[in-house]
């Protein structure tokens, strides 16, 4: 699941509410200090596990993904306008 358009959001709070795993992939190369908030309002994330997934050439925090796995957990990026997301 992409988790973007040609609007290129720059603040986007993303409520994952489904009924199994999900990966969620972030966008190529949004503009500098785009901040997405990843919330699992199931509160099924230890079960059904989700996956945010850097785009090609990115990493989140130096790693290809990052996968909340407690129930109700939040999840804080920001991009810093070169290849990294970083969690805050």
């Amino acid at each position: 699941m992409l988790i973007y358009d040609k609007r290129n959001f720059k603040d986007l709070f993303i409520d994952v509410n489904v009924a199994n795993a999900v990966t969620l992939t972030l966008p190529p190369s949004p503009p500098i200090g785009t901040n997405y908030i990843i919330k699992d309002s199931s509160g099924n994330a230890s079960t059904n596990n989700i996956t945010v997934s850097a785009n090609t050439g990115n990493t989140i925090q130096g790693a290809g993904s990052v996968t909340i796995t407690a129930d109700f957990a939040t999840l804080r990026i920001i991009y810093d306008g070169t290849s990294k997301w970083l969690i805050i």
